[in-house]
């Protein structure tokens, strides 16, 4: 049925999606979806771094050919270096972020929350409290380098101290341990008895290692290898130079599977796909190796539904990171795919494999990629689904100005459902009913200040009701999200941002810096050299739409009719019905000067 979502964030899709708007304006045909198109839920059966001297490339080995398809992996469990290329990219990134040179050399590894062991391609860089400030600020730096690459955190590596940190990256079968820390210099004579910090040392005393050691699994490089090598040529490109595209990458990802269960690894294509007749759509497969060799168990094209009332997403683009498995529940196994759709539009796609076969359980399209994300929001330990739901077109995409909205899913024990605002019935106990209602009823209006404030004091009444508990949840979410920062220059259009708050006293307060004259003039300086200008009517439409449907619920809220009135100006002026929304807010609230005095100039 059809129901209304770490830098992998806007910077990790550029690359990929200019190349997408590229082939686009090229030629190709991926298919336009509106920018509203809700998730398809199918039910159950019951930043740029500075410029540094490069690092000197990894010495790790070259990745063997591609395998026969009965070909035995390595030992189970094996890990071996990344390739040299990628070996030498993570290098040269590492050099960049830190500003110093980075040695690279082949080094033992173990994953010490499975166990294995292997080989990995270590990056590793060196220095004092001269070329570093602390070790939190070398890791962020790292940090957010690999998210730039599309690495995803695995926060089960996580390891603090008092002098280093520690973490682990995860991207397609691949697996880098960071580690940063530094300790005294011999000369310094820390006491031992004492703490680190108890240790007066200079910069020069503290001595700085910096490693990232990175390995992938050996079986699941065999495997990507052995279904690239029987991937279809790609088209020969046209006497104009334009060629339609098409896979030649597929990345391979081992599962974690339940104990005494047979090896599984998800194999799944990469890069873009084919624009050809018949197009060439993105896959996942999963994949068992035995002593005969690799067995597909199940092959799931991502081919989409291009009908309005049953649409599904296909994605254009398909990142080396972008697959990940999941943990939502334990009855079987969740993928999680994230992909690139248009010029800048993304897809994300929520699977299972219960031991037959694949299947989407979640398909959903958004304007900007990256805002999907699984997140335990009421506590119980298990993880929902927060589906993007903001419109990036308030004006138009690049302008900067969104009204953040999400949808949630949640697992009910057989399938994923929605979770809506949800009012108390009758029965419940009087004040925590008039609370929760009276929160969901201003929520539903855009009211979110008011709505947060009404659903805390339910919670104070009874925080283990499951109803009052969830609309918590689900307020708090587009609430914080929606909650303009103190610094106001950095929103694309402060008017709208207080008022998608549901704000507006905080909204007449942008107004307060502008005379009556200044306000009703044509043009008007609130929209005069902002990001407004050119849009003026669809800041009117908003504003008339946002106020509308928060008077319907607070009918005495002068600010909304006074903010509605001039939106209704701005477009028309001389309107009546302006004038009459202004005189409104003077009757509701007389004592305010500036509905008076425009009350008096309009006239």
């Amino acid at each position: 049925m059809n129901i209304g979502k770490i830098f992998v964030r806007h910077c990790y899709w550029v690359g990929a999606l200019l190349l997408l708007a590229f082939v686009i304006a090229c030629g190709g045909t991926p298919t336009e979806v509106p920018p509203t198109a809700p998730p398809t839920l199918v039910p159950t059966e019951p930043p740029a771094a500075p410029t540094e001297t490069p690092a000197p490339p990894p010495t790790a080995t070259a990745v063997p050919e591609a395998p026969t398809a009965t070909a035995a992996p390595e030992a189970e469990g094996a890990l071996q270096p990344l390739s040299p290329a990628v070996c030498d990219d993570l290098a040269n990134a590492m050099a960049q972020a830190l500003g110093v040179d980075v040695a690279t050399a082949e080094a033992p590894f173990q994953d010490y929350v499975s166990g294995k062991t292997g080989t990995g391609c270590q990056a590793t860089a060196t220095g004092t409290g001269l070329d570093f400030e602390n070790f939190v600020v070398i890791a962020d730096a790292l940090k957010e380098m690999l998210r730039y690459q599309g690495w995803q955190e695995d926060f089960m590596y996580a390891a603090d101290g008092p002098t280093g940190t520690g973490t682990g990256f995860q991207r397609a079968g691949a697996l880098c341990l960071l580690t940063v820390g530094w300790e005294p210099s011999e000369d310094a004579n820390c006491p031992q008895d004492q703490p680190i910090s108890a240790c007066q040392l200079t910069p020069e005393q503290q001595l700085y290692t910096i490693e990232l050691n990175c390995v992938q699994d050996a079986a699941a490089a065999e495997l990507g290898s052995m279904i690239e090598a029987s991937l279809p040529p790609t088209p020969t490109p046209d006497t104009s130079g334009f060629s339609p595209g098409g896979i030649t990458e597929v990345g391979a990802l081992p599962l974690t599977v339940t104990s005494g269960s047979q090896p599984l690894w998800a194999a799944f294509s990469v890069g873009m796909r084919g624009f050809t007749d018949p197009p060439q759509d993105h896959f996942i497969a999963i994949y068992t190796h035995s002593d005969a060799g690799w067995q597909e168990l199940t092959r799931l094209e991502l081919a989409g539904n291009p009908d309005p009332e049953a649409f599904e997403p296909s994605p254009d683009y398909v990142f080396e990171g972008s697959l990940r498995q999941v943990d939502v529940e334990p009855s079987r196994i969740w993928l999680q795919l994230e992909g690139g759709a248009g010029a800048h539009s993304g897809t994300y796609h929520l699977l299972t494999f219960d031991g037959q076969a694949l299947r989407v359980e979640v398909a959903h399209f958004t304007p900007s990629p990256g805002g999907n994300r699984l997140e335990d929001l009421n506590g119980d330990g298990l993880l929902e689904v927060v589906l993007d739901a903001t419109d990036p077109y308030v004006f138009c995409y690049a302008c900067g100005v969104r009204l953040v909205g999400f949808t949630v899913l949640r697992w009910d024990g057989s399938q994923l459902v929605e979770v809506p605002l949800t009012p108390l019935p009758e029965s419940a106990s009087a004040d925590l009913r008039d609370l929760n209602n009276r929160a969901v009823e201003l929520a539903q209006a855009g009211l979110w200040k008011d709505a947060l404030s009404a659903i805390e004091q339910a919670l104070a009444l009874n925080a283990q009701d499951e109803t009052v508990a969830w609309n918590a949840a689900l307020i708090r979410l587009t609430a914080e999200a929606r909650r303009p920062p103190h610094d106001y220059e950095s929103i694309g259009y402060p008017l709208l941002a207080r008022i998608s708050y549901g704000d507006y006293a905080a909204a007449l307060d942008v107004m307060r810096a502008y005379s009556v004259e200044e306000l009703f003039s044509q043009p008007s300086p609130l929209v005069t050299g902002t990001i407004a200008e050119g849009w003026e009517d669809a800041l009117a439409q908003h504003i008339q739409d946002s106020a509308t449907q928060a008077l319907q619920v607070r009918p005495n809220l002068a600010a909304a009719w006074f903010l509605r009135g001039w939106a209704t100006h701005l477009v028309n002026p001389g309107s009546t019905e302006a004038l009459a929304d202004i005189e409104r807010a003077a009757e509701l609230d007389p004592d305010e000067p500036l509905f008076t005095q425009s009350v008096t100039y309009l006239k």
